[in-house]
């Protein structure tokens, strides 16, 4: 059977089987055997989460990832068993390897997908959305080993790998919420104000979660004001910078321009000595 190599070079890429699967895809068999083998993988990964050897584990779930099939690489064929028929629970259904109290009250996605998105998932091949949910965990997974590992950033950009293939997947919204707000750039703080947006919509209003969501929306907003301000002032720094470098080849500097309320509404440059 045809498999994806493993990944090689550089970690970085949060790359899946994409650019490694035949144009044909795969029959059920082939799948089903590359699903297991990549649960087989993630199980190591999880081993090394739970010992703190965080680096290791994030290598471990993307190899994972180089196992899984691709989207829109699941070609039916009807030689291997369907998910759901004899399969029971799929392996990616468990969340990732972390503390207890980080489980607590994490909504099923199906549970908290709207009407028209669950008629969508139900039409959806059982082994392609198997492939799918093992692509989102083991994406969320990776960003669990950024958030130890301090790297925020990388953590944000693996929840959004997640949330291509699962876009009402939890766990990956508020951790990408959290990782953008310890990145602390305006961009970063406004993209968490609108996944914590979406997760109190998600959100059941029984949910555990909700203070905690509305909590840390209400903490991130001024500091989004005040990012916005700093990178405010930070590019008119430059902009004063470079005219005063202009200007100062005629004895003059920024300083020698002022704007004034014109009365209209608007404003207008006066020069001053």
């Amino acid at each position: 059977m045809a498999r994806p190599p493993s990944p090689s070079g550089s970690t970085d890429s949060f790359r899946s089987a994409q650019q490694d699967l035949p144009d044909d895809g795969f029959t059920d068999s082939e799948i089903r055997a590359l699903l297991d083998e990549a649960a087989q993988i993630k199980e190591q990964g999880n081993a090394l989460f739970r010992q703190g050897r965080w680096e290791e584990a994030r290598e471990k779930y993307q190899l994972a990832l180089g196992v899984v099939p691709v989207r829109g690489g699941v070609r039916a064929s009807g030689d291997g068993p369907r998910l759901g028929e004899d399969e029971g629970v799929p392996p990616y259904v468990a969340e990732p390897p972390e503390e207890a109290e980080e489980q607590e009250g994490i909504v099923s996605d199906a549970a908290a997908m709207d009407q028209d998105a669950k008629r969508k998932e139900e039409a959806e091949p059982p082994l392609e959305r198997e492939s799918r949910l093992a692509r989102a965990v083991l994406h969320n997974n990776v960003a669990a080993c950024f958030v130890k590992l301090g790297e925020h950033a990388r953590a944000v950009d693996a929840c959004s790998e997640a949330l291509k293939d699962d876009p009402a997947y939890v766990k990956a919204l508020l951790r990408r919420a959290l990782s953008g707000r310890e990145v602390g750039s305006w961009s970063a703080l406004s993209a968490a104000q609108e996944d914590l947006q979406k997760l109190l919509l998600l959100l059941p209003p029984s949910s555990p979660l909700l203070p905690t969501v509305r909590t840390t929306l209400a903490q991130i907003t001024p500091e989004a004001d005040a990012a916005a301000q700093r990178e405010k002032d930070a590019m008119l720094g430059k902009l004063k910078e470079l005219g005063n470098t202009v200007l100062g080849r005629f004895g003059l500097s920024t300083d020698n321009f002022r704007l004034e309320p014109d009365g209209k509404g608007g404003y207008g440059m006066s020069f001053q000595r």
